[in-house]
């Protein structure tokens, strides 16, 4: 899960604030990928050679199933985040190397759990709530009944 950071398109329903699910990737033609075992995690990770150009997020109730290549592809929700901030730095490493990096951005940020505050005038169809306070201070309860009413009721 994604939070979208800024205001996309706001006509269609992609602001900042709204949640979704990354679920592609495009990237310039000519992009190769280079395979790297990570030993800690025991799995294979592909490390593309050029920075992707789009994500396509899955935004619920986005109204902007206008593209068609998309719709077939991902269906009706999904929305293209273009890159909005490319950064090119140089490191000097210590054996006298100067190495140029880049760094895109996206303005995304994950999603998994999400404040209090960021969760006020949702409504959400599951809500869980961790038992975060100290149990000699009842004052950070409020929080967690200011979530109550906001859940969405099942008829």
């Amino acid at each position: 899960p994604v939070m979208i950071t800024r205001n996309v398109a706001v006509a269609l329903g992609v602001a900042n604030g709204t949640r979704g699910v990354v679920v592609g990737v495009h990237h310039a033609n000519g992009t190769t990928s280079t395979r790297v075992h990570d030993t800690t995690l025991d799995c294979h990770v592909d490390v593309p050679s050029l920075s992707p150009l789009v994500l396509y997020v899955l935004v619920l109730g986005a109204r902007h199933a206008r593209l068609a290549i998309l719709r077939a592809q991902y269906g009706d929700d999904v929305f293209p985040i273009h890159v909005t901030q490319r950064t090119h730095v140089s490191v000097s490493l210590s054996n006298g190397r100067i190495v140029s990096l880049g760094v895109v951005q996206f303005p995304l940020v994950p999603a998994f759990a999400l404040t209090v505050y960021k969760l006020q005038g949702m409504t959400l169809d599951v809500l869980i709530v961790a038992s975060w306070y100290d149990q000699g201070d009842r004052t950070q309860c409020q929080g967690a009944y200011a979530l109550r009413p906001r859940r969405a009721a099942k008829v």
